[in-house]
């Protein structure tokens, strides 16, 4: 994929998703997920500086988040 083209996909994704301003409240939320039943990781995001959850799996370079 075009690296101008996957960078927009990424500035988009981004902006779908919810901001946690810390690690702590990222991870805190994950947490809940898990407590309903979901695994969800967390990664810092390289657009926004915030952190996100992800559902993916994997390297966080290639859009896996960190499990708690």
């Amino acid at each position: 994929m075009d690296d101008e083209i996957r960078s927009a996909n990424e500035l988009q994704a981004c902006r779908r998703k919810r901001r946690f301003a810390t690690e702590r409240e990222a991870g805190d939320a994950a947490y809940q997920a898990r407590m309903e039943g979901r695994t969800l990781g967390i990664y810092q995001c390289l657009w926004c500086g915030g952190w996100h959850l992800t559902s993916r799996t994997g390297p966080p370079e290639r859009g896996g988040g960190r499990r708690l």
